[in-house]
């Protein structure tokens, strides 16, 4: 697998300068779609096309900071350790910004939940699309961790099922942290550790999503969504654990 980063940035900084408008929304459905109404010409779903302007000073300070230009390094990094594994099938890089600050139609949870883990449709198409938050406060560490994990993930996805069961979720995400090495976020004490790998021992089989979401996201998530809690109160959670698993 091959990665091949498409710069979009700009081209949505431009895009939001433009006022509110059907137009504006019109734009967008063609920047998406292309000329056809049932195809993905360009993988940009995570932009909401009515946004306001906290997301163009997001997109300025992205672009201020070369955000493009530290994932083709991360691109390149991730493509000369992998030369030797598997197809060298080409996967367009496309960098999304979800507005989790005023965007109606984006729930954080959900959403990354959704780019993490719902991959198939756009692997089809020979795209992976990192999210980026316009609630975040970016540096280059971070987006360079955030576009190495999407791109993990991309690998792990193209080569096993879309995860199903509470384990296979976990399965992945341990994929990933093995590959990223990241030491973001904080670490679970030893007691809320042993608390996730009991869940984890009870509930490894389980499809259920709200037991699934729990783990990943933590209950506040959960109770955001009108889904049933299970005990587990720290947000992603799931994914420390996996971090410190790994």
């Amino acid at each position: 697998m091959h990665f091949v980063l498409l710069p979009v940035l700009e081209k949505m900084y431009a895009f939001y300068e433009k006022p509110r408008s059907a137009e504006r929304f019109s734009k967008y459905l063609a920047l998406l779609q292309g000329s056809s109404k049932e195809e993905l010409q360009l993988p940009i779903m995570g932009f909401n096309p009515m946004a306001k302007d906290h997301v163009l000073r997001q997109l300025e300070a992205l672009l201020h900071m070369d955000a493009e230009g530290i994932a083709a390094s991360t691109v390149d990094a991730c493509n000369a350790s992998r030369q030797h594994h598997g197809s060298q099938r080409e996967i367009t890089v496309v960098l999304n910004l979800a507005d989790d600050v005023g965007g109606a139609w984006t729930n954080r949870f959900s959403t990354d939940y959704d780019s993490c883990f719902k991959l198939n449709p756009y692997l089809r198409r020979n795209f992976c699309t990192p999210f980026l938050w316009v609630s975040e406060n970016y540096t280059p560490n971070t987006i360079r961790t955030t576009i190495n994990e999407s791109l993990h993930r991309s690998i792990y996805q193209s080569e096993n099922d879309q995860p199903v069961t509470l384990m296979e979720h976990v399965v992945q995400e341990c994929f990933v942290a093995t590959n990223v090495h990241t030491t973001n976020g904080t670490t679970l004490t030893v007691r809320d550790f042993t608390q996730y790998a009991d869940f984890l021992k009870t509930h490894s089989a389980s499809a259920d999503f709200s037991i699934i979401f729990s783990f990943l996201y933590g209950d506040q998530a959960c109770r955001n969504l009108g889904m049933k809690t299970h005990g587990l109160s720290i947000p992603y959670g799931g994914f420390r654990y996996c971090r410190q698993q790994s």
